[in-house]
């Protein structure tokens, strides 16, 4: 029995290569049950990736780079709210 890797947004990556689509991560809509081991949304077209470095590390520094933004972003709201305070 295939055992899961991997479990996502809806979708789970199996040892054996297989993938799920439960879930769409796209449309949020349930997939159509015999439509689940092709891994590809029937509502909306979504198909998972296979899982492999290139895009696990993709996702990764997705991740970072939207974290350094928000940071940024948020010191940026700090800084400023200082300076209104001190005008006043």
């Amino acid at each position: 029995m295939s055992k899961p890797i991997k479990q996502e947004n809806g979708v789970e990556w199996l040892d054996d290569g297989r993938i799920l689509l439960m879930l769409c991560p796209k449309c949020h809509r349930e997939n159509w049950a015999p439509a689940v081991v092709s891994g590809q949304c029937v509502w909306c077209g979504y198909k998972a990736e296979p899982i492999t470095d290139k895009n696990d590390k993709k996702k990764e520094m997705d991740y970072d780079r939207l974290s350094l933004q928000q940071s940024s972003n948020m010191n940026n709201c700090r800084h400023e709210a200082k300076s209104a305070n001190s005008k006043i």
